[in-house]
């Protein structure tokens, strides 16, 4: 988890792990030292020590402070069988204050989510007993979806962003896009791209996003996506936090992953990419059908100094 706040909602986690580690079950948690603020969290300190306390295994991911690789992927996967992906932490924000998305997968596509937390536990000093008792046998699901787990290390690779772009320049008809943080220069060519070439391109931001800098960047694209004909809307409700994307009806994906150079480069993401009219069906009701009546479409957009120069330093920062 990207971020554990020592809230009520997340002491409220820790205790129920805690009590499954008493009964025997090997419960790991792994956050992000940046995310849920360890270093001087006193609140989560202790939190974290409850945990080990009571038999569970609690570590941090310490590599933002040595490459600036955040681990801000969000997954949990339970025997092996059962996994969660999104853009959910854990906390008050989160699941009280905020607007967000976490799935329940199941099926084969569960082992490659117990890979991604493998792979960062291994990394932040984790051991293991067995690792076969970590992947069960996993049927496909009877008329499931296609689906594929693709995640990247920050810093290293480009698999996310190498998705998106070839899903956003292969699109024929639409793309429908809700993200938090926009401030990739190569996805909003892209993106323009493809609504200049008749794609009808929808994007939805937060109205009022957490980070400043973040909302000003954004908006300094927007001319430019407008230009091309797309359609903005900023989404008026709580702060929008999913990052969601369907695209032509059929393909869909969702994760961790923002569109900005952070997540696309910097990052330890993961997103969950699948091929399935029902599926992005579904989304684009349940998703896009309820929020873009809940949110203000942007026609005409004249960005101001600080807006063009968030757009320049924020891919940067």
């Amino acid at each position: 988890m990207y971020q554990l706040q020592a809230d009520e909602i997340g002491w409220g986690l820790a205790r129920k792990l805690a009590a499954k580690a008493k009964e025997g079950v090997q419960v790991r948690l792994l956050v992000d030292f940046y995310g849920s603020g360890v270093k001087k969290g006193a609140e989560i300190q202790k939190l974290l020590a409850f945990l080990r306390e009571s038999g569970a295994e609690a570590l941090t991911n310490d590599s933002a402070r040595w490459t600036g690789s955040r681990d801000h992927r969000k997954v949990m996967v339970i025997d092996g069988e059962l996994g969660f992906a999104g853009g959910m932490n854990i906390g008050g924000h989160y699941q009280v204050d905020w607007h967000d998305q976490q799935s329940r997968i199941t099926g084969p596509a569960v082992a490659r989510l117990q890979d991604s937390f493998l792979e960062q536990w291994a990394e932040s000093g984790g051991g293991l007993r067995d690792r076969a008792e970590f992947y069960p046998a996993l049927k496909e699901i009877p008329d499931g979806i296609e689906a594929r787990v693709v995640y990247h290390a920050g810093n290293e690779d480009r698999n996310i962003k190498a998705m998106y772009l070839r899903a956003f320049h292969t699109a024929q008809k639409s793309i429908s896009a809700a993200a938090p943080y926009f401030a990739d220069p190569d996805i909003v060519d892209a993106l323009s791209a493809a609504a200049a070439r008749g794609v009808k391109v929808r994007l939805v931001f937060p109205a009022l996003n957490n980070k400043a800098i973040a909302m000003k960047s954004s908006r300094s694209f927007y001319p430019q996506l407008l230009a091309a004909g797309a359609e903005i809307y900023e989404y008026q409700g709580r702060m929008a936090h999913q990052k969601v994307v369907t695209i032509d009806g059929v393909w869909s994906s969702f994760g961790s992953s923002n569109l900005d150079s952070r997540s696309l480069k910097n990052n330890h993401e993961l997103n969950v990419a699948a091929l399935d009219a029902r599926l992005a069906e579904y989304i684009g009701t349940a998703l896009f059908g309820a929020d873009i009546p809940q949110s203000a479409r942007i026609t005409h957009y004249k960005p101001t100094l600080t807006d063009r120069l968030a757009g320049r330093l924020y891919p940067w920062l």
